[in-house]
């Protein structure tokens, strides 16, 4: 090969290997921004991850407390019908103890019946 030939390779091969630098440069800087923007997207979808459990945990002890003031009101509701129907029942044993008492007797002799047959 000519010295000139040769030279012109050898300038080819430079610039060739120029480019593979280059090449290998943008090559490394697009795996940066591409791994940038998957770490700042993984960081956005834990920060939603994050809010969603937290207004989840919000809600839940939202719903815990609304449960329980229902709670509280219907065990009020039911103490206090339990309440009336012992004075109603108190008031009938003192006005008709002897209606109450057969009716009382008329029970105990059906259930015995229920239950001896077993």
């Amino acid at each position: 090969m000519s010295p000139r030939g040769s030279q012109a390779v050898r300038s080819r091969l430079n610039a060739l290997r120029s480019d593979l630098d280059s090449l290998r440069k943008d090559a490394g800087d697009l795996a940066s921004d591409v791994n940038g923007a998957t770490s700042a997207r993984y960081k956005d979808t834990i920060r939603a991850a994050e809010a969603l459990a937290e207004r989840s945990v919000g809600l839940a002890e939202e719903a815990a407390e609304r449960v329980s003031r229902i709670t509280g009101r219907v065990a009020n509701d039911v103490e206090d019908y339990a309440q009336q129907g012992a004075t109603s029942l108190r008031g009938a044993i003192q006005d008709q103890p002897l209606i109450v008492l057969l009716l009382t007797l008329g029970i105990g002799a059906f259930l015995g019946a229920v239950f001896s047959r077993r």
